[in-house]
């Protein structure tokens, strides 16, 4: 495949702001069409509820499309969002069932940063404001290069015929579908499934919930599921009420369910979520089977302006985890999270022992930095000045401690007053590693 080597193509979507919202109309004219196979289809850089990645995360998305007659492996190609440096990214070889787009296929990259989740995981995010996206085959031609403008949330800009010439404005995005309808989705949009629990012990079955809405009537909503990387098994969704719904039967403690929905309307257009699926999934951890540490949230800091600094000088936030019990414990296998509604936010690397071992009495910090590259105790959720949460869960997804804190004052952290204790304060002084002793105020 020969790919054009086209200079900088600007590509400004300028979204004009009215009194009403956004003029889905205002768009500056497309680029010329390229020459090669492979081209880019559809993006989106403002994404809150607009195609979910195998990880239930809303992130920025490029989608790619493959107009030509034969399969294109992406290993080797790099991805950038910085015309200036065309090697930002590049997508790692080892899983071509992944990277591989077929001939009239789609392929999503995933701009979140989390590099970890996969080789789609580029290690950027699009920016809402406008910048550049950048594709290059392994020898450096370029398959697409251009600039983009301001973003509408959840509004994608794609071509209106897969492959085509003419792009528009998509206030309904199709991530992993075809783009047919000139900017108006004709497919079915399926919202964020609702677990209920959200972490299911063992025999206990999970009721999934869905809104599936269409431009039309929706014909048929189906759940596949799969216990252990079994073989799906198939249930067709009811609408008792407002939304669609199906039951996972109980599984036993520690069984890993990967699942996906299917949604067909009156037109026979149909959609899958997560887009991709079922090469891409949902998933959850049946908790239990497993003894849960005496591990505590001993501290945390959400605002780290002129604090404490990690091991490359960062000022970054942190969270220290204090051991009570009498034998060291290895973080590594377990979860943490910023939302407790989505335990498996991230896993800690189980690659480094020497670091994420907490000693019997001590303590360790993990940077929330969103930079796992830098070590296995930098790990991928960041924490927020104006409040969330945190959660510490097993392997086998029992929660070990959490804590829900509001709005933070910048270098002030909150803590136990005593290491492992029920009581918290703030410290004006932290003391990340180290006991808590006399809180700061």
């Amino acid at each position: 495949m020969k790919a054009s080597k086209c200079a900088a193509i600007a590509l400004t979507v300028l979204l004009a702001l009215v009194a009403c919202g956004c003029d889905m109309d205002q768009a500056t004219p497309p680029p010329p069409p390229g020459g090669g196979d492979l081209v880019v289809n559809e993006f989106i850089a403002s994404n809150a509820t607009q195609g979910m990645d195998e990880h239930g995360d809303f992130d920025d998305w490029i989608e790619l499309y493959n107009r030509g007659d034969a399969a294109i492996d992406l290993a080797g190609y790099t991805v950038t969002d910085n015309l200036g440096d065309h090697q930002k990214f590049m997508i790692e070889a080892g899983s071509p069932t992944v990277t591989t787009i077929q001939p009239g296929g789609f392929l999503m990259i995933w701009c979140d940063s989390q590099t970890d989740q996969g080789p789609l995981h580029a290690s950027f995010n699009l920016s809402a404001g406008g910048e550049d996206i950048g594709i290059y085959e392994p020898n450096g031609d370029a398959v697409a290069e251009f600039t983009y403008g301001a973003q509408s949330s959840d509004v994608s800009y794609g071509r209106t015929t897969d492959g085509g010439d003419s792009w528009a404005l998509f206030s309904a995005p199709t991530p992993g579908a075809s783009n047919a309808g000139g900017g108006q989705n004709t497919d079915p949009v399926i919202a964020t499934p609702v677990l209920d629990p959200v972490a299911p012990a063992a025999g206990q079955a999970v009721l999934v919930t869905a809104d599936v809405t269409d431009d039309g009537t929706v014909a048929a909503v189906a759940l596949f599921y799969a216990v252990d990387g079994g073989v799906f098994t198939e249930v067709a969704m009811s609408l008792p009420r407002s939304v669609w719904s199906a039951v996972i039967p109980a599984q036993s403690a520690g069984a890993v369910v990967t699942y996906y929905l299917r949604a067909v309307d009156d037109e026979d257009n149909v959609t899958l979520l997560p887009a991709g699926a079922p090469a891409t999934n949902l998933t959850y951890t049946v908790a239990g089977g497993g003894a849960v540490p005496e591990l505590f949230i001993n501290e945390y800091l959400a605002s780290n302006d002129s604090g404490n600094t990690d091991p490359f000088g960062d000022f970054e936030d942190w969270i220290e985890i204090y051991n009570v019990g009498a034998t060291a414990v290895d973080l590594g296998g377990m979860y943490v999270t910023d939302d407790l509604g989505q335990p498996t936010k991230y896993l800690i690397p189980t690659t480094d022992a020497a670091a994420t071992t907490v000693p019997a009495g001590g303590f360790l910090i993990l940077w929330a930095d969103n930079e796992p590259e830098e070590g296995a105790t930098h790990i991928v959720p960041k924490l927020s000045s104006s409040g969330e949460a945190i959660g510490l869960y097993t392997a086998e997804l029992d929660p070990i401690d959490t804590r829900t804190f509001g709005p933070q004052t910048p270098d002030v952290s909150e803590g136990r007053v005593t290491d492992g204790g029920e009581t918290w304060t703030t410290f004006t002084t932290p003391t990340p590693g180290a006991s808590n002793g006399t809180p700061g105020q």
